[in-house]
């Protein structure tokens, strides 16, 4: 009864949010709006739905995977939850010329992770790609979160899916958590379905008749020790230890707190891009005495914005993320292919 309670209330609005849709993509079929054709190659990394899917480490892996073929690579991001408009520079190349504040959670982990790339957001993807062909001549783009990006022409649209989810979830807001109709599906290039169970698809696949090629992925966790501003990568942890996360998608932090079969006494959760003010920290510190542990865990994208007082505070860890594939190789060879097609 619920449930048919809530369609009858949210699909309305729903319904708006398609015709919304449906006349974007029209003023671009018919030309009103024109499709932005730029002479570097640019790989967007995208997702269908709100809530993590894994875009961050997905574009931390490809950088890894690319800089011996393009020295120079650029990192797009809209910088989401930062207090700042416009473009900002996140890392010049050479070393980081702002803060997770002004820049966003994200591409400052980026940015930090990958130390050699150049890294900029901007809400503007067109200006900030303008701005970076000007200024760094850079061989690769690589545009985060940019399957929504209409008027950018591609040259690899790689679609991520979190296979954990139920089908109904890829419908459109607010009755599911999809930002495109599912038939926007098809122009991506290709399709990963991350957070699988053994690389196993799940069965609403069927349902989606993607006739290009589909990757299927897990993720690998990785326990790290942070401290004075340095990770160490640790085997075990066997002491009582507290756990936090603001991300899109908690249950893979809790997911892999399990799988390393961490001790954890309790997991709190924030909303995605929590900016832990004064008054989050002071009642995170409360609970941490109230449990009387010392030891913490959290996700790196969390660690750039916590405040050097608590980092000191406390014995840091974190979860770090890698993709396993099922078929890695094909899939670094098809981007390869898919790249070689357009030379600068």
């Amino acid at each position: 009864m619920f449930q048919f309670i809530k369609y009858l209330f949210l699909w309305p609005f729903s319904l708006i949010y398609w015709l919304i849709l449906q006349l974007r993509y029209f003023v671009y079929y018919i030309g009103i709006k024109h499709v932005q054709i730029f002479k570097t190659p640019i790989i967007s990394i995208g997702n269908l739905t709100v809530g993590g899917t894994g875009k961050t480490p997905m574009v931390h892996f490809i950088a890894e995977e690319f800089k011996e073929l393009y020295p120079k690579i650029a990192i797009i991001s809209r910088g989401y939850g930062r207090k700042s408009k416009g473009f900002q520079l996140v890392h010049d190349g050479n070393k980081i010329k702002s803060n997770p504040e002004t820049t966003g959670d994200e591409p400052y982990l980026l940015a930090n992770l990958l130390g050699d790339c150049i890294v900029a957001v901007d809400e503007n993807r067109v200006n900030a790609i303008h701005i970076m062909e000007k200024k760094y001549q850079p061989d690769l783009i690589i545009l985060d979160d940019g399957f929504q990006q209409l008027g950018i022409q591609k040259d690899i649209d790689i679609l991520l899916l979190n296979s954990s989810k139920s089908y109904s979830e890829l419908s459109l807001l607010p009755m599911g958590f999809g930002r495109e109709t599912k038939n926007q599906i098809q122009r991506s290039c290709l399709m990963i379905l991350t957070k699988t169970n053994e690389f196993k698809l799940p069965n609403w696949i069927k349902k989606i008749d993607y006739k290009k090629e589909i990757y299927a992925t897990t993720f690998e966790y990785e326990i790290w020790e942070y401290s004075k501003r340095q990770y160490k990568k640790v085997e075990k942890l066997n002491d009582n230890i507290f756990a936090f996360c603001g991300i899109g998608d908690p249950n893979s932090f809790k997911t892999g707190l399990l799988s390393k079969q961490i001790p954890f006494v309790e997991c709190v959760e924030f909303k995605d891009h929590e900016p832990y003010s004064n008054k989050t920290i002071q009642q995170l510190n409360q609970k941490i005495q109230n449990l009387g542990v010392n030891h913490i865990i959290t996700t790196e994208k969390d660690i750039v914005k916590l405040p050097n007082e608590f980092i000191e505070n406390y014995h840091i860890f974190t979860l770090r993320i890698r993709y396993k594939f099922d078929k890695k190789e094909q899939y670094i060879q098809q981007l390869k292919t898919e790249l070689k097609r357009k030379t600068k």
